[in-house]
C-alpha cells in the first residue's frame, strides 16, 4: 500500500530538484542492459522521490516478470508488421509488447499510446476486437495483465498525496492472479510466455498447456518457439507437430495452419504434398488476409521450384496484400527478392528505394537475416 513519510511539500520538491537527474540517468544506463532493473529502479525512483511506498509484487506485468524487450530497430520492425497479425488476440499481444518495449527504451509517450490501443481491443464494439474468441475468453486475464503494467506506469508520476491515493485505489481494484480460474491464468501465464527471455520461455508456456490444455493456443505458441528454435536445420520432433495439429483443429486462423504446413515441409517430400493443401487452405479461406497471403507466398516458394509460374503467383499475393495494407516496408522487400529473381533488377531497386524510405530499421533486419545486398548508408 502507499504510506505517507510525512515529508513536507517544500522538502519532497528540494529532494526532486537534486536527485531527479541523476536517478533518470541511472533508469537510462541500467535500462540498456537490464529491464528488470531499468523498472526496478523506476520504481524506487518514484518511493523515494515522492515519499510513497507501492506494494508493487502482486501486479502481474514485464516489470515485475523481468521481461525481455525489443530494441528501437526490433520497435520498427514490429509495428512494420502489426497488419499481419492473424487475430485481434495477437495484435494485442504484439501493441502490447510494443508498449513494454517503448517505456524501457524511455519513449513514455509511445508506450502509453500502445498501452491505450490494447485496452481498445477490449471495448465490446466488435469494431475493436473483431469478434475474436480468444479475446472474449480470456478479457479478465488481459485486464489483469495491462491494468497491472498501467499502474507500474504511473508509479513515477506519482508527486503528492493526491496521486498517491488515486494510484492506490487503481492498484486495490487490480484483481490478482490468484483470484482468477485455472484457464485465466494459463493465459496470463501464456502471455508472459510470449514476453519472457529465451530460456524461460517454454518454461511459463509449458505450466499454460498444464493447467488449460485444451487451449489450442497455448500449444500454437509452444509449437511455434520449437519451431523457431530449430531454424528449420532439423527434422520437426512429434511434439512440434502434435502441438501445432493440435492449434490447427482448435483455433484455426492464417498464422496457425501456415506454421503447421510449414513444419510439414521441413519433414521432408514424404509431407509436401500435406502442406501444399494446407497452403492452399488458407489461401482459400482467407483470401484477404496479408498474413494469409504473405506466408503463403513464401511457402509456396519451398513447396516449388521457383518457376516463372510459382514466380508470377507469388508477385501477384504480396501485391494483393500491399493493396489491403498499403505501402509497408517489409512487402517492398519481398517484391525486391522476386524481382532480383525473376531478372528485373531495375524494378528490384526501386522497391528497395522504397521500403528503405519507409522504414530503414526493417531493411536492416532483412538485411541481416537473408544477406540481400542493400544499401543502408
Amino acid at each position: 500500500m502507499l504510506q505517507s513519510r510525512n515529508q513536507s511539500s517544500h522538502e519532497i520538491f528540494a529532494l526532486l530538484s537534486v536527485f531527479e537527474p541523476i536517478i533518470q540517468n541511472l533508469i537510462r544506463e541500467v535500462g540498456r542492459k537490464r529491464a528488470a532493473c531499468c523498472s526496478l529502479l523506476l520504481t524506487m525512483a518514484a518511493v523515494f522521490l515522492g515519499g510513497y511506498e507501492l506494494e508493487h509484487k502482486h501486479l502481474e506485468c514485464p516489470a515485475n516478470w523481468e521481461s525481455d524487450y525489443l530494441s528501437e530497430e526490433g520497435c520498427d520492425d514490429t509495428a512494420d508488421k502489426l497488419c499481419l497479425s492473424p487475430s485481434a488476440w495477437t495484435d494485442v499481444l504484439e501493441r502490447f509488447k510494443l508498449a513494454w518495449s517503448f517505456w524501457e527504451l524511455s519513449k513514455k509517450d509511445k508506450a502509453r499510446e500502445y498501452l491505450v490501443e490494447c485496452y481498445m481491443r477490449l471495448l465490446p464494439d466488435p469494431v475493436f476486437h473483431k469478434d475474436c474468441g480468444l479475446v472474449g475468453d480470456y478479457r479478465p486475464a488481459l485486464r489483469l495483465v495491462l491494468d497491472s503494467t498501467w499502474a507500474m506506469m504511473r508509479v513515477e508520476c506519482v508527486v503528492d498525496q493526491h496521486d498517491a491515493v488515486n494510484l492506490n485505489k487503481f492498484v486495490a481494484s487490480v484483481q490478482p492472479l490468484s483470484k482468477l480460474d485455472e484457464k485465466q491464468r494459463a493465459a496470463v501465464y501464456a502471455i508472459r510466455g510470449c514476453l519472457a527471455p529465451d530460456q524461460d520461455r517454454q518454461r511459463w508456456l509449458r505450466k499454460s498447456i498444464k493447467l488449460s490444455p485444451g487451449e489450442g493456443q497455448w500449444g500454437y505458441y509452444l509449437g511455434w518457439m520449437l519451431q523457431e528454435d530449430r531454424h528449420g536445420k532439423k527434422t520437426p520432433s512429434k511434439e512440434e507437430l502434435r502441438l501445432l495439429r493440435n492449434a490447427y483443429k482448435l483455433r484455426k486462423d492464417p498464422d496457425s495452419i501456415l506454421r503447421l504446413a510449414r513444419s510439414l515441409i521441413e519433414c521432408g517430400p514424404s509431407r509436401l504434398a500435406e502442406a501444399e493443401a494446407l497452403v492452399e487452405e488458407a489461401l482459400t479461406l482467407y483470401p484477404d488476409h496479408p498474413r494469409a497471403l504473405t506466408n503463403g507466398a513464401n511457402l509456396l516458394a519451398r513447396l516449388r521450384e521457383n518457376s516463372p509460374a510459382v514466380l508470377r503467383r507469388m508477385h501477384h499475393l504480396y501485391k494483393r496484400a500491399q493493396t489491403i495494407v498499403g505501402d509497408r516496408a517489409f512487402i517492398h522487400l519481398k517484391l525486391a527478392a522476386l524481382c532480383f529473381m525473376s531478372g528485373m533488377k531495375e524494378e528490384g531497386d526501386e522497391h528497395l528505394n522504397f521500403a528503405f524510405d519507409l522504414n530503414p530499421s526493417v531493411c536492416k533486419i532483412f538485411v541481416e537475416n537473408t544477406g540481400m545486398p542493400i544499401r543502408l548508408d
